[in-house]
């Protein structure tokens, strides 16, 4: 899938590949000398490595290959030399701030409340699903669905032309409400966004899930010709080719370049890719701490509800206060500036530049 077509990189979170240059057997200064000449490189969306729909044990292994990517910038691509890949905020952050035991068995009830609540689907699943995690999702839905009987929307869809819409609708928002407690009771937690609703999962754009069950983000690498071109044996080539993107390229060199000294795999939010504005770790202008006093009066004012979401700490959400213009481009730690934010939205936010009239 070529990628000339996609969204701003500036809405995704990038996390590099900080040791590929071992894939050379070459120094990390030798390394970007040697592509000093790239002006962009080759990506693709990768739309097959990540499905929640289960159906065998190397899509659980892919699963737990993308929870080590985000959380310890672990490569285990095989099919090319991954340097990059971008994915989504609230994506990053369910892998980044969810234990994996948890993840598992986020999908796994999912599967189980598909299961039981979609009839239609049990042959196809039963067949699809490798028979350990389908033995595993029919003790699940003995447990947590015994004494949950279906509703005869759920049983006879064909029937719906006689149904009283107000009892469909107060029998789906049961099933709806059985599945969530059910989720709290199993796993102590609510389901991600997309798996929401035991019925079907949600395609949501925010997240990169796509039509096929599926997780998408974003791949930068070389394939073997390019390496070998590239890196092997010093040959300076520009990719120019339709489906390459030069922002990602960007945003690699400086996070790759500045790693010894950051140790952070991941993009830095206070590069906005224009050379004569970044800074290095040395030369930041120095941060005062913001006053609890200032603190409190924002907070008060925003009704300690988050600006970008609606949430509350009584939502689960954990505040803190974002600039409207980013600190990176001289915003200032003002009343005026400073708004309140949860951690998620200021992680996916980064240090774009907020339009005032935009914020309710």
């Amino acid at each position: 899938m070529y990628t000339d077509h996609i969204e701003d990189i500036n809405d995704y979170i990038v996390i590099i590949d900080p040791y590929i240059h071992r894939k050379a057997r070459i120094n990390r200064s030798e390394f970007l000398s040697r592509v000093s000449d790239v002006k962009a490189i080759r990506t693709a969306v990768n739309s097959n490595y990540i499905s929640f729909y289960i159906t065998s044990v190397e899509d659980f292994t892919n699963i737990k290959g993308f929870y080590d990517l985000i959380n310890k910038a672990k490569f285990s691509f095989t099919y090319y030399h991954s340097l990059a890949v971008a994915v989504k905020p609230p994506l990053f952050n369910w892998f980044k701030n969810t234990n994996f035991k948890t993840i598992e068995q986020q999908i796994i009830f999912w599967l189980a409340s598909l299961y039981y609540f979609v009839p239609k689907k049990r042959d196809i699943m039963e067949q699809q699903i490798y028979p350990m995690l389908f033995q595993e999702i029919q003790n699940l839905v003995e447990k947590y669905y015994k004494d949950f009987p279906l509703p005869l929307f759920c049983r006879q869809p064909e029937s719906l032309m006689d149904y009283d819409y107000d009892q469909y609708e107060s029998e789906w928002q049961a099933c709806h409400d059985k599945y969530l407690e059910a989720c709290n009771s199993f796993y102590s937690d609510s389901p991600p966004d997309f798996l929401e609703s035991p019925f079907d999962y949600k395609q949501l754009d925010s997240w990169g899930i796509n039509d096929r069950f599926g997780i998408e983000f974003l791949e930068g690498y070389f394939s073997d010709n390019d390496w070998d071109k590239i890196i092997l044996n010093g040959y300076k080539d520009t990719l120019r080719r339709c489906e390459s993107r030069s922002d990602l390229w960007e945003k690699w060199k400086h996070t790759y370049g500045t790693f010894d000294q950051r140790k952070n795999p991941i993009f830095s939010f206070y590069y906005d890719g224009n050379d004569n504005k970044k800074e290095s770790s040395n030369t930041k202008r120095k941060r005062s701490p913001i006053s609890k006093t200032l603190k409190f009066e924002i907070y008060q004012r925003d009704k300690f509800t988050c600006r970008y979401c609606g949430r509350t700490p009584k939502d689960g959400a954990k505040l803190s206060l974002d600039h409207k213009i980013p600190y990176s481009d001289d915003g200032k730690d003002t009343y005026e500036n400073l708004i309140t934010a949860c951690m998620d939205c200021n992680i996916g936010k980064s240090n774009k530049v907020i339009n005032i009239e935009d914020i309710p």
